[in-house]
């Protein structure tokens, strides 16, 4: 304690300087652990699959609807499981992508099952998946089946028919005009 008091000017400044060179170290130490915890998750995020389910309506297909299951992100997947909340339309209900356990996914890929016309539930599905270094994930999607229900559908035909009806009174109207 007595060596305390006896210290001179110039050995106080010189322990201040130790202790903030020791404060900047530490506060430097931490700051690099969070960006490289930053950088590894980030790195993580944009290098694994993600599964998505969704009900999609093909463009050429009047009034038809489909349970989707995409790969989203930029590696492949293995699905674990794939449960529902509720009973799906009948063909679902008897194999529920039943095919599609154990199976791999890879990115960009998609399948589809078709959906009943009269099946109008709401039904939420959980699906659980692993990377290729076994990392495990968990989705559930809320998925309304029947979204699509006040949209207007209209096929190839019925359009060039509509087109070719609205062209011709184009055309009559023009020469109407035109006496």
């Amino acid at each position: 304690m007595q060596y305390i008091l006896q210290m001179s000017i110039g050995d106080w400044i010189q322990v201040v300087a130790i202790v903030v060179s020791l404060t900047v170290s530490v506060i430097s130490i931490i700051q690099t652990q969070k960006s490289l915890k930053i950088s590894r998750d980030t790195i993580e995020s944009e290098s694994r699959p993600y599964l998505s389910f969704y009900i999609e309506y093909p463009e050429k297909q009047k009034f038809h609807k489909y349970f989707a299951l995409k790969n989203f992100g930029t590696t492949s997947a293995k699905i674990d499981s794939i449960t529902f909340d509720k009973e799906l339309d009948e063909l679902n209900q008897m194999f529920k992508f039943s095919s599609l356990i154990n199976g791999a996914i890879a990115p960009g890929q998609k399948y589809t099952s078709y959906i009943d016309s009269d099946y109008k539930e709401t039904v939420n599905i959980c699906i659980k998946y692993h990377d290729l270094n076994n990392r495990n994930y968990e989705e559930t999607f809320e998925l309304n089946t029947d979204i699509g229900s006040s949209l207007i559908w209209i096929d190839e035909e019925t359009l060039e028919k509509v087109i070719d009806k609205s062209s011709s009174r184009i055309v009559n109207a023009i020469n109407t005009i035109g006496k």
